[in-house]
This record gives C-alpha cells, sequence and structure tokens, in this order.
C-alpha cells in the first residue's frame, strides 16, 4: 500500500528520462555548427545566383545596345532596377554586388575589399 502511495506522490524525472533528454540536446549542439555552415553557404549560393542575374541583364542589354560600360554606375543601376524592379541586396553581412567596368562581370563582394575596375550597383 506504500508503494501505491510513493508512486503517485512521486514528481519530476527519472533518471532514464533526463539521459534520453540530455543526448538529444547533445545531438543538437554537436549538429548546430553544421546547421549555421550551412545557411551560410545558401546565403553565398543566393548571392552568386542574384550577381549573375544582375550580370545577364547587363550584358544583354550591352548587346542590344541599351547601354555600354561606359555610361556609369547610375544608368547600369537604373537598368536593373528597371528589369527587376529593385537592385537585390546581398544576403551576407557586409557585401554589396559590384560590376566590372572592362567586361561587365558581376560579382558579392565584401565592401571596402575590391580591386581596381570593380564599381559598386547601389
Amino acid at each position: 500500500m506504500w508503494k501505491e502511495q510513493y508512486k503517485k506522490n512521486q514528481k519530476g524525472f527519472s533518471i532514464i528520462e533526463l539521459m534520453v533528454i540530455s543526448m538529444i540536446f547533445s545531438i543538437l549542439a554537436a549538429a548546430m555548427p553544421y546547421i549555421i555552415n550551412y545557411l551560410e553557404e545558401e546565403k553565398v549560393d543566393i548571392d552568386n545566383l542574384d550577381a549573375i542575374e544582375i550580370e545577364n541583364i547587363i550584358l544583354k542589354n550591352i548587346k542590344k545596345g541599351v547601354i555600354s560600360l561606359d555610361s556609369g554606375p547610375e544608368s547600369i543601376s537604373e537598368l536593373v532596377e528597371k528589369e527587376l524592379g529593385s537592385i537585390p541586396k546581398p544576403r551576407q553581412n557586409g557585401f554589396g554586388f559590384y560590376y566590372f567596368v572592362e567586361t561587365g562581370n558581376v560579382k558579392a563582394m565584401e565592401i571596402g575589399s575590391t580591386g581596381e575596375g570593380w564599381i559598386r550597383l547601389d
């Protein structure tokens, strides 16, 4: 009789339940760096796809004769905004989209780390 009463008054978790919860949290903690890395890589991939899309717009309009690379960043930015609605914002913090004056190539690059000939699209 006292065993039944003891079981009814028992509150809290058993050691087995605590061990299972501890293992679940350990697995999640071990997986976090991989999840964070995956999300960062996804940002880079999206920025690269956006850069390719912007580059295709620029090169297509150069072939049509609508603009030239000498037109300057304002007219190129206006053209991209007209085609896409707005210039996409890079998903990576501290990055911007830049085009190379000589070729029209576009890349997502860290702000302030560009070399000569790269112009930021704003």
